[in-house]
């Protein structure tokens, strides 16, 4: 598995991220304001869940350190499933993000 230290060379693109912080009286989600983090994107399709169970296709995968949630947007779309990797020792160094 490779090192933190290693992998943060690798995350240099700039990654808009927004938190969803709860709902407006209509039941739409509603999201913090963007911050930008560092992360990796790659053009990876993926078949996964969403929340309430549906499978889709997830067309992009995106590497984070930070902690994203499902249901967060990635520089603007939702995202459907996050994958948190974890080592031996049973640390998390990072979370693969489908979008």
């Amino acid at each position: 598995m490779i090192s933190l230290s290693r992998l943060c060379k690798y995350l240099t693109q700039d990654i808009q991220w927004s938190q969803m912080n709860g709902s407006d009286n209509y039941g739409k989600p509603t999201y913090s304001t963007a911050v930008t983090i560092k992360g990796r994107k790659l053009g990876k399709q993926k078949l996964v869940k969403d929340l309430e169970g549906r499978e889709i296709v997830s067309d992009t995968t995106v590497i984070v350190v930070e902690g994203v949630s499902t249901g967060d947007l990635i520089d603007g779309r939702e995202v459907l499933a996050v994958e948190d990797v974890v080592t031996y020792a049973g640390l998390t160094p990072y979370r693969e993000v489908m979008l």
